[in-house]
């Protein structure tokens, strides 16, 4: 979904040279231009947004939401993002059309949760998205996905939700693949090799 077009001659130069699969990393897409149909991204996801009056917009840093990200990661995962938020900010301000920040608020303005998107030639890549406890009772993060998709960032060819698993692609985390397919997402994988030079 990355390929402009067919362009895999590095993996036949990798098996050529002996590389080794080493991880296998599990991404779930939607495939935008012959989408699966989806309650979650359809009418469900309108519901929510309309019942809460939850409200999706561009913020210019992840200052907003980014403690909800460091939080969400420590709950979930006892981990912490890949990325400060000084970091992003500095890649957005290289990068201003391509990496974008979203937050969902309600009515009164309070942030709900928030999510760092990637833009490139056609494809929505989700790095980072979380919501506080109260944004995940009324599914704010669908509500990010759905404005997304359908009203902020139309016209895209892909939507790639990101990875599911851990342990170098040996773990699978099935509640949040399920959630991801729920939208109509299917699978793609990320390969890394290893070879000897």
């Amino acid at each position: 979904m990355y390929h402009r077009q067919g362009a895999e001659e590095d993996l036949y130069a990798l098996f050529r040279n002996n590389a080794r699969l080493s991880i296998r990393n599990l991404s779930t897409a939607i495939n935008l231009r012959d989408p699966i149909p989806s309650s979650r991204l359809g009418k469900r996801a309108e519901k929510r947004r309309r019942k809460w009056d939850i409200r999706v917009s561009e913020t210019d840093t992840s200052d907003e939401f980014w403690d909800i990200v460091i939080e969400d990661r420590r709950l979930r995962h006892n981990t912490r993002p890949v990325h400060t938020a000084a970091e992003l900010n500095y890649l957005k301000s290289r990068f201003p059309e391509n990496i974008r920040f979203y937050i969902a608020t309600d009515p009164a303005g309070e942030v709900l949760g928030g999510a760092v998107i990637y833009l490139d030639r056609g494809v929505i890549h989700l790095q980072y998205a979380a919501c506080t406890q109260k944004g995940k009772d009324m599914y704010a993060t669908d509500v990010i996905y759905h404005d997304l998709i359908l009203h902020i960032l139309p016209g895209n060819n892909y939507f790639d939700f990101g990875i599911s698993n851990e342990d170098a692609g040996r773990y699978l985390n099935e509640g949040m693949i399920h959630h991801k397919e729920e939208f109509g997402g299917r699978s793609v994988v990320y390969d890394i090799y290893e070879m000897d030079v």
